[in-house]
């Protein structure tokens, strides 16, 4: 059930992003939906897409083609509201572009990249915005700011220096069209743990991140 799920997801993820250059609408029928807001599960349903938009959801019985309706049909399959994933980060692990697809093939439709080792992120956003590579809705903090050997070193991007060195890094993500800004304060969870008092931030680092944001 599990895989039919998430499958149907990203489906719907795909249908949105080529319909919204069509005038057409994309009528998507399937055996099941999930209505988180109410709790409920719909059975035999026909969600119907115009543009960006889905514009109603309406028993499958009840449904009335019009001409030029392009109609997907999942069968013995569950749709539920894309999934948010609110920390990833697309540049480890692989190629950006290639972790974006796996993301909304595996039914995230919108995910936040919480650090990058280079600004490429949003270069694959705006393309997945416009329409010319397949993937989610990104927003993208740039890259990590932190300190030099510290938890957010990655590839030698850790930053040097007093509080202004951390506001030019912010200045930086922004001039790169940054969505948020992501710094990182503690080290690695041990040991934020075992000294909850630590911080591998110089102390007016946080305070100048924040305001330059």
């Amino acid at each position: 059930m599990r895989r039919s799920v998430l499958f149907a997801a990203a489906f719907i993820g795909g249908a949105l992003s080529v319909s919204a250059q069509a005038p057409t609408r994309t009528v998507v029928r399937a055996a099941r939906l999930l209505d988180p807001a109410s709790g409920q599960v719909r059975r035999d349903v026909a969600v119907i897409v115009q543009g960006s938009r889905i514009v109603d959801v309406v028993a499958a019985a009840q449904y009335r083609r019009v001409t030029g309706d392009s109609i997907i049909e999942l069968g013995d399959a569950t749709l539920l509201p894309g999934l948010i994933n609110a920390h990833v980060h697309l540049s480890i692990g692989g190629a950006p572009r290639a972790t974006a697809i796996a993301n909304v093939r595996s039914g995230f439709t919108t995910v936040a990249d919480m650090g990058a080792v280079s600004q490429r992120i949003q270069v694959v956003r705006d393309s997945i915005a416009a329409g010319v590579w397949e993937g989610p809705r990104i927003l993208a903090a740039g890259l990590w700011i932190g300190v030099k050997g510290g938890v957010c070193e990655f590839t030698g991007i850790g930053v040097v220096g007093d509080s202004g060195a951390f506001r030019a890094r912010v200045r930086e993500n922004i001039s790169a069209r940054a969505d948020l800004i992501k710094a990182c304060v503690t080290g690695w969870p041990a040991v934020a743990w075992q000294y909850p008092d630590s911080a591998e931030l110089p102390l007016a680092a946080p305070k100048g991140v924040a305001s330059e944001a």
